[in-house]
């Protein structure tokens, strides 16, 4: 479960879900779990633009990634290994592993 004091609460959709950003070298790790349950966890990473060293990932952002992964197939009420995906440079994402892809 992601820790209260190093995570943002946000709704989708009438769920609550725990997010938090870490970065690293030349992109953005998004971290998404349900709330209320230690489900399967949602790892998105995005590419820092060009020459950037910070991206701002906003509330709105994440709200879509996880309506995104929802329409994928993730189960984040469900006990199972990370779903990670990538988003592209079109801003699409695409399965990484978690989906029957590992």
């Amino acid at each position: 479960m992601l820790s209260k004091k190093n995570s943002r609460l946000i709704d989708v959709e009438g769920q609550k879900y725990r997010w938090s950003v870490s970065g690293d070298s030349g992109y953005n790790v998004v971290i998404v779990q349900h709330a209320e349950a230690n489900g399967q966890r949602l790892e998105t990473i995005i590419p820092l633009p060009e020459g950037s060293s910070l991206s701002a990932i906003t509330p709105s952002t994440v709200a879509q990634t996880i309506k995104d992964a929802l329409k994928l197939g993730w189960r984040p009420e469900q006990k199972s290994s990370p779903l990670q995906l990538s988003m592209n440079a079109d801003e699409l994402l695409e399965v990484m592993r978690g989906l029957g892809t590992d």
